[in-house]
Order: structure tokens, then sequence, then C-alpha cells
């Protein structure tokens, strides 16, 4: 019965298939036909939100002569007249008398298609609490469209995502890590992640801070492991991430420098170790890609090797790259030149990319063009089959979060979409008419930014900046109403917050005021727990509208500050396992706390923040000890320096102390970290700042 029914339709569609136009009158005598209820209640609900009309549902497919929409599973990957064909996540949209119907191979397509043609409508699913429906209707439907997704993979790791209804209704499907807990109702591409940690006792087989993965006993307790994991999950199909310690050094021994060597790359002996994995399972569990990470040490293809079994694949990540500019700029030539490597080796690449300055999620992040720019350069790679975009994944509302998964969300799904389109067509929906104000503002801070990290805060927002977006922002909050007005609160949350962290230089206290209540009412409506990766939102809100007066270090005294020298304070650092708390004797009121017992890099200040040429190093530290011998802290410039001791004995006073780390360039790859001893008799480190002087400009 199916497959005359198919049949019919592709004759049907080839000789009377014709555009069709759509009304609110018209759409209202449609019926809703479908073999799946839940996918049918979706069209009759929005329909109905639409129209005021409530459309009938019937549960069949069989075509009939009244105006209907029907919604119809193929039973196969199918091609229709002229070459479109409709793959797995794709979709058909095509008119046949005066019926529309609706097809796909599978639910996914199938919900795809209906939010899709929704969108065609006018609804536009623009925030998981905030659904456009146009006022009127008058759309010609085409009398055939047909879309296939580019990305076989789509997910943006941000908090505003993690609600599956919404995640479906913008057409993403990836589940990384913990959202795997989180599923969507149909289509969720899973990648699970294992560490090192999970397939054996890493200490049996440790090499530096690393294991020798050319141990074959590692290998052969890795296979043990997975077979169990697979089997007690029961995973058929999807992705496993078998992902390395996260830093920057490799096995270093005999064997492994030899294969080093002879290959071109460090990344080589990690690489034949999930290769290994893939080629036992190849056959045992065809359906499951095992990928390796080309992260840091990794990052660099081998310049001679084999391919890798087809099960494999590469999950790149962009951490290094400055996201100001496109991953194919010259300024990210490295980057985009081991992205082309991989394509050797094989033809399942995934790309782990940043949207977020992880140091703080609301200071705005000008990225929007350079990122769509990445995913259109990224489906011109036939290699490329997904990407996964990270940002504030632990909390809501960071910058632009639903104006960027609006225009990355559509890029991915189809990358032909024009960039500055999407951009007029959220800001005019979701910000209400004052949109030539806000698209303007959003241009200018795309303009004047000229680097992006995902380690450190970008200077570029100067006092005279935010103030003068501050004013714009309390224009449009005035000339706004309901919904609009609430959206423009949401986008005038980072201004708010930049200049909070600028307070000493603002040092107008009606604006800071006017700043905090804004903060404040934005936290509780939206839910926003973290401001940084580790750092509480507790600590933002404790910050004092009192602008202090922060007198230059001594090694800074008559030199001008943003010119020959710059200061780096609490909430410019990217802090692990630390507090900010109230200090008297730092020089703006506050420091950095860290428990002496621990020993993680808890503070962290990223050599991507420095201007062009060479800066002396500083940061000022106190150190509170109930002894008074041994190690006070631990600090160095990875990988750049060797680590180095503090001794206890020159901060047995309890006082602040300037520490001198030494001459360096601006490097994103390189970060200044200073950690606790992991001693308990150290009760605590305080680091109250970290500031940078023009090499020889005293001298």
């Amino acid at each position: 019965m199916r497959f005359l029914l198919i049949l019919v339709l592709y004759i049907s569609i080839y000789l009377n298939a014709f555009s069709l136009t759509l009304t609110k009158e018209n759409l209202s005598n449609y019926t809703v036909y479908t073999d799946i209820p839940w996918l049918g209640f979706q069209l009759k609900t929005y329909i109905y939100r639409l129209t005021g009309h409530l459309v009938q549902l019937e549960i069949n497919t069989d075509i009939k002569k009244e105006p209907g929409l029907y919604i119809i599973k193929l039973p196969a990957q199918m091609c229709f007249y002229e070459n479109n064909c409709v793959g797995e996540q794709g979709f058909i949209i095509t008119i046949e008398k005066n019926n529309i119907l609706i097809m796909s191979p599978t639910e996914e397509g199938l919900a795809y298609g209906i939010y899709s043609f929704l969108e065609d409508l006018g609804i536009k699913f623009l925030s998981k609490d905030y659904t456009f429906f146009p006022k009127n209707i008058n759309v010609d439907i085409p009398k055939i469209k047909v879309i296939n997704p580019r990305f076989t993979y789509r997910e943006i790791f941000i908090g505003e995502f993690d609600d599956p209804s919404f995640s479906l209704k913008r057409k993403l499907n990836g589940r990384l890590g913990h959202r795997v807990y989180n599923p969507l109702k149909v289509g969720n591409k899973n990648i699970y992640i294992l560490g090192l940690e999970d397939l054996f006792e890493t200490e049996k087989y440790s090499c530096g801070d690393q294991i020798d993965f050319l141990s074959e006993e590692a290998r052969i307790e890795a296979i043990d492991y997975i077979n169990k994991f697979l089997r007690e999950n029961n995973i058929r199909e999807g992705y496993i991430l078998i992902s390395k310690n996260d830093n920057g050094n490799y096995c270093q021994n005999k064997k492994n420098d030899e294969l080093i060597e002879r290959t071109g790359s460090p990344a080589t002996p990690y690489i034949s170790f999930v290769d290994y994995i893939a080629r036992y399972f190849k056959n045992i569990y065809p359906n499951v890609t095992f990928l390796a990470e080309a992260y840091l040490w990794s990052q660099k293809p081998p310049e001679r090797y084999s391919k890798l079994s087809e099960n494999m694949g590469i999950m790149f990540s962009t951490i290094n790259a400055d996201l100001s500019k496109s991953i194919f700029s010259k300024e990210n030539t490295e980057i985009a030149k081991d992205i082309i490597g991989w394509t050797k080796y094989t033809d399942n690449i995934f790309i782990w990319h940043y949207i977020t300055n992880f140091s703080n999620y609301f200071i705005p992040f000008p990225n929007i063009y350079s990122v769509a720019q990445d995913i259109k350069e990224f489906s011109k790679i036939p290699q490329i089959k997904g990407i996964f975009l990270e940002g504030a994944y632990n909390t809501y509302g960071s910058d632009m979060a639903y104006l960027k998964g609006y225009i990355f969300s559509n890029l991915m799904f189809n990358p032909e979409e024009d960039t500055e389109h999407l951009l007029d067509e959220f800001i005019t929906l979701y910000y209400g008419d004052k949109t030539g104000l806000i698209k303007a503002y959003i241009k200018e801070l795309h303009k004047k930014v000229n680097k992006l990290s995902v380690k450190g805060l970008s200077d570029y927002l100067k006092p005279k900046d935010l103030l003068k977006y501050f004013l714009l922002f309390k224009f449009l909050e005035k000339n706004s109403r309901g919904i609009y007005k609430e959206h423009i609160k949401e986008l005038e949350l980072g201004i708010d917050v930049a200049l909070l962290l600028q307070k000493d230089k603002v040092k107008d206290i009606n604006v800071l005021k006017e700043a905090k209540e804004n903060l404040l009412e934005m936290v509780n409506k939206k839910h926003i727990e973290k401001f940084s990766e580790s750092g509480d939102i507790k600590e933002l809100l404790s910050i004092s509208i009192k602008p202090n007066e922060i007198k230059p270090p001594e090694e800074a005294k008559n030199l001008t500050e943003g010119k020959d020298w710059f200061d780096f304070q609490e909430f410019t650092l990217k802090l692990c396992c630390a507090e900010i708390i109230e200090d008297k004797e730092a020089s703006n009121g506050q420091a950095v706390a860290v428990d002496g017992s621990i020993n993680d890099w808890a503070v962290q200040f990223n050599l991507g923040n420095l201007p062009e040429g060479e800066w002396d190093i500083y940061f000022v530290i106190k150190v509170i000890s109930n002894k008074e011998e041994g190690v006070a802290f631990r600090y160095g410039v990875y990988p750049t320096t060797d680590d180095t001791e503090a001794k206890l004995e020159d901060f047995a006073d309890r006082r602040y102390h300037t520490v001198y780390v030494g001459t360096f360039e601006r490097d994103a790859e390189a970060d200044l970290w200073i950690a606790p001893p992991e001693d308990e008799d150290v009760k605590m480190i305080l680091v109250d700042r970290v500031f940078i002087i023009k090499h020889n400009i005293n001298q």
C-alpha cells in the first residue's frame, strides 16, 4: 500500500506540481493527516496559534481531494524528479493539487520539515520563551522544496539550548557530554566521552603527564572496557570520543620518540591508539565511530602516515585561534593548515569551535561574522561532518546568546543562507522597531575588536565607549514596551557587567548603580548562576559600586596606564577553585583567595592579553600560613618556562609582595599560572593583581 502511494506521488508531483498561495483564511480549511500523532499535533498547534482556527487532525495518510497537510514518512531515502534527493535528515515539501506534502525517511527529517514549513509561513523560533507569529500571511509555497542539512552533527553548547524542544525547533541534533541525558524527542546524535581514567588505571601506563599510547597492555585493557561500556549501555550507533589528559605534555620515550620523528607529529602515538581500537570494533559495531582529539599537542596531523580506519575520525579543537577572525584568515593560518592536513587521513572530521570567553560570559564577544564565515568555509570541506560550538554551557544569559544561536543554527543546517539577512531578521523580530540602532551597535563592536580569545578579556571596550552604549540602551528601553524592552535589557547586560568591572575608571555612581540593578534583575529573571566557567555569579554581584582609587604599583610609578603599563584585576583572570573576597590591603579592595591545600592552577593569565612588543610581567600576592618554612606557592608560564617554587620565609610577614615573572611577548597559547603548594598548613594564598610594564621603559 505504501509503495503504491509513493508511486502515485512520483507521478503526481512530476505532472501536477505548482506553487500554492497560503493565507490565514485558506490555511484554516486544511486538515492535518499523519501516521505519527506527535508531529501532527505540533503542526496543528502552531496553525491554531497562527490563525486562531482549530484544524482537524486525522491519523492516516490517504490522499484526499479536500485540502490537506500530509506528514508522510517515506520507506527509504529517495530521489524525486530533477535529482531532488531527500536523505536521512532531509525533507521534501511539495504541492500535489491543493495538498501540501511534507515527507522524509525519518521522524527527525519530518520534524525539520514541519518547523521549516512553519518558518515559511512567518513563524520564527527565536528563543525558548519567545516565538514570533506574523499578524497576516500571504505566502507562496513552491511546487517542490528539498532540503538536506549540510552537517550530520550540529550542536550549540550553551545553557539556552539545553532545552530539547527548542533545540529541535532550531534543527540541532548533537548531545555531547552530560547533555546525552537530556535527549531530544527524535534525532539524537550522541558523542560519548571516555577519558583515560575510564579505560584503565592510568598509573600503570603513565609516561610524564600522559600515558604510553603505544603500550600493548594499555590497548588491550582499553578494548575490554569499551566492549563492556558499549554492551552495558546498549550503544549500537553514535560516536565515542577517547580523550587524552588535558595538558600540553605527551609521552616521550624511545619508542614514542622514534614514531613521532618518523611521522612528523607528536599526535601519532595517540592517533594510532584510537585507530587500533576503531579497527578492533569495526565489524562488531559498524555504526559506532571512534574519535581522537586534535587538541594542543595533537592538533598537528602527521606528515607521513596511513589512512585511518573508516570508523575513526578527528575532533579538531580551535582553542588557540584568534576568534575575532575566521579560522581561514591569515591570523589563523596554522590552524586552517592543520584542519586541511587531517583530511588526508580521515573522512570523519568534527570541529570543536568556541563562541565565548570563558573568563567572562557576559562581556560583548563580537564573533558573529567570524563564526558565520567559518561555518560556511567548513561546509566546503566534505570531510567535515559536524560542528560543536561551545559557549557558556553552565549558565544562561551569555553575550547575545539567542541572536548568535539563531544565526549559527540556521547556517549549520543550510550554510547557503545569508548572514546579514539572518541578523536583520532576528533583530527586527526580537528587539522591535529600533533595529537600526541595535544593528549599528553590533556592527561597531565588531569593528572595534582586534583580537578575541577564549582565555582572556579583550580591552577593546574603553570607558567612553561603555558610557555611550549605556546611554544608547537607556534610550532604547525608554522607547520600547513589553517583551521588546525585556529583550533589550538582555542585550544590555554585557555593557552593564563591563561598566562594573571598569568602575574605577567610569566613576559615575548613578551609571554604576543602574548597571548593577539591571544585572541583579537579569540574574533573577534568567536564573544566571555563573559569570565565568568557574566564577559564581554571587562574586560579580558582590562588586561595590563605589569606585576605588587604585594606585599604580611602585614598579609602574610615573608611567602612563593603558600605554606603558596595564593592570589586570580579579575578574580579568581565569580562576579555578578560587573565590573573590574583600581585602582592604589589596589594591582595589578585593583579591582572589585560594585554599593552600590544593595544587591546581588556581589563577591563570593568558599572554594573548599582551599588546604587541615585549612586556615585563608581575603579579602581587600574599600568603597566610601557619609555618614559616617550605613552599608558599608555585608559578610559571606554560609552556615557556619551568615551574618556580616561592619560599614561605619570603612571605612570612603576611603582606602583599610583587613577584617578577619575566619578559614575554603576546602568545595566546601561553598562560601565566599560580598554584597553591598542596599544604594544609598554608591556609590561603591571595592574588591581588597581575600587571605588565613595557620592557625597558624605566631604563
